[in-house]
């Protein structure tokens, strides 16, 4: 179960947002993760210090969210 996970304010809807929060672990608002070139081309999340990639958001989600 992941401890942390950082997202991009610039880079997610407010139903992405809501769905982030109701992960297991902290979730963290950051006005930039510094990896602009991939955020703004992808899907991003910063799970526990290590950037995470998927084609969309939900299937990021999901992933994180399976992760024990």
């Amino acid at each position: 179960m992941p401890a942390v996970i950082e997202y991009c304010i610039g880079n997610v809807s407010d139903s992405t947002r809501s769905r982030l929060e109701s992960l297991p672990g902290e979730a963290v608002e950051k006005p930039c993760l510094e990896r602009c070139g991939r955020c703004f081309t992808g899907s991003l999340l910063v799970v526990d210090g290590t950037p995470t990639y998927a084609e969309t958001m939900n299937e990021l989600i999901k992933d994180v969210g399976e992760e024990e």
